[in-house]
């Protein structure tokens, strides 16, 4: 059971990575963050967190990384208070509906505002088609962590195989409330990636959306974005 001065310590840890994408220092925290306790001791929660497997530290850094444990604490966290900022919000909506009426632009231009407002992979279809509309596959690879490394060819192989993949998907998001697989648990075996995503109900149709980022990615705002668009596409034919 994590103490509370370990839960902020470890919510901080791993916010400062999302942003940073470097691993995180215990000066970082103090420095950065208004956790008002001593480097020392966050030094010493560190070591606890690590040993229960919360943060992990690379050879070459002082600094500490969170682990598929720690994502999941924060997912959890983040999905007692997420909402994404109204601001947002209507500008979501108002991307979604310039769009045409017809269906498939629909799903064409929502997979494209996914991908802008996260900076991921977003992936949009129905279940009774094997078709699939993505969109932001070079800013997914321009993410720091997969800059001259094999994951990039790792992910684009499995993204090529995706029809091989369609069953897993569908299984993993037949849900209307967001599903986040981090890491390992990722339906197209890629440990480096999490997904989340959810169902949808179009024109008497079950579709649905769903998101590929690093495992660092903004869950806060990721599993509000595709819960908002989630809610748009169910109720989509009242705005028609």
């Amino acid at each position: 059971m994590l103490t509370e001065r370990q839960k902020a310590i470890l919510k901080a840890v791993i916010e400062n990575y999302i942003k940073s994408a470097k691993p995180v220092s215990s000066w970082d925290l103090t420095e950065k963050r208004d956790l008002r306790v001593s480097s020392a001791t966050i030094r010493n929660e560190f070591a606890e967190l690590e040993e229960s497997g919360y943060l992990s530290q690379p050879h070459t850094s002082a600094g500490r990384l969170p682990t598929e444990k720690a994502y999941r604490f924060y997912v959890e966290e983040c999905l007692k208070e997420r909402e994404l900022a109204r601001s947002e919000r209507e500008k979501v909506a108002q991307e979604l509906f310039s769009e045409s009426e017809k269906r498939d632009a629909i799903l064409k231009k929502t997979a494209k505002i996914l991908s802008h407002h996260s900076h991921g992979l977003a992936l949009v279809g129905f279940f009774d088609s094997e078709e699939i509309y993505r969109s932001g596959l070079s800013r997914l690879f321009s993410e720091p962590e997969f800059i001259g490394t094999n994951l990039v060819f790792e992910a684009a192989e499995a993204l090529d195989e995706l029809d091989s993949y369609f069953d897993k998907l569908l299984d993993a998001f037949a849900e209307s409330a967001p599903e986040i697989y981090i890491g390992s648990e990722n339906p197209l075996g890629l440990e480096e990636f999490s997904f989340i995503g959810r169902h949808y109900r179009l024109a008497d149709r079950d579709g649905f959306l769903a998101l590929m980022g690093p495992t660092r990615m903004n869950y806060r705002k990721n599993i509000s974005l595709i819960e908002y668009l989630g809610e748009i596409l169910d109720n989509i034919e009242k705005h028609a």
